[in-house]
């Protein structure tokens, strides 16, 4: 993960490479880059629109990255020296994921969320695996699906771990970013801070976890308020369960 800068006058944004166009960023709009396509010619990026984290996929040309330090991964896969190593990142996906699913990635809830952690249709839609507009109650329906990482289908989610870890990884990231941005982490952040922040995120979105900042537990269809979420992942941290800093 990288910070860029557009480099053309304006630049779409799409659904899936060379998708449908459903944004346009100014020259010299700074995104956050995920993770290219197989060919390298295509970018997932993150960036804020008006105040909204915002991710799809970019002509990989028009980003320049030259200039800036891609520093080391907030959330990675491997010890990278950031605020999850590989280790913090394994106990926050396991600690999540038995919250969600008892870490069952063929799980489907009765809204329609599926997956190891319960991704709903507005997680895919970032992930660039279903199409922008597609209802949770579609997501049983193939056409709705874009074939991003060879995923056709609901049973295609449902039936790869591998896509399903990787997709965690890349929504989480972006979570971390936003926060980061809107100044409810920083590199100052405890862990347990860290940890029960995205776990918030992860219920509400990143809009749910900062109203949980400013002192407003709000709460899922369910009733599941984002100070429990906030209380599960920040004393598996050994916190305190209150917000910390």
């Amino acid at each position: 993960m990288a910070l860029g800068r557009v480099s053309t006058p304006s630049l779409n944004v799409r659904d899936a490479p060379g998708g449908q166009i459903v944004a346009i960023l100014t020259g010299g709009a700074t995104v956050t880059t995920l993770a290219p396509d197989a060919s390298g010619d295509w970018l997932f990026i993150s960036t804020d629109i008006d105040d909204i984290t915002f991710m799809g996929w970019v002509a990989a040309r028009f980003i320049d990255t030259s200039g800036h330090d891609p520093g080391t991964d907030p959330v990675s896969t491997g010890p990278t020296g950031g605020i999850f190593d590989a280790g913090n990142w394994a106990k926050y996906g396991s600690v999540l994921g038995q919250r969600e699913s008892s870490n069952n990635y063929h799980s489907v809830n009765q809204f329609g969320f599926c997956g190891r952690w319960q991704f709903g249709v507005g997680a895919r839609i970032d992930g660039g695996y279903v199409r922008p507009g597609t209802q949770q109650h579609n997501v049983s329906s193939p056409n709705v699906w874009l074939g991003k990482d060879g995923v056709f289908s609901r049973e295609d989610w449902l039936d790869n771990e591998d896509v399903q870890n990787a997709a965690m990884v890349v929504y989480t990231k972006a979570h971390f970013n936003a926060l980061t941005t809107r100044h409810a982490l920083t590199s100052n952040s405890s862990l347990p801070r860290c940890a029960g922040l995205l776990a918030a995120a992860h219920l509400l979105g990143v809009g749910g976890a900062m109203n949980f900042v400013r002192g407003s537990n709000g709460h899922d269809a369910n009733g599941t308020t984002a100070g429990q979420y906030y209380r599960l992942l920040s004393t598996a941290f050994g916190g305190s369960g209150e917000l910390e800093s």
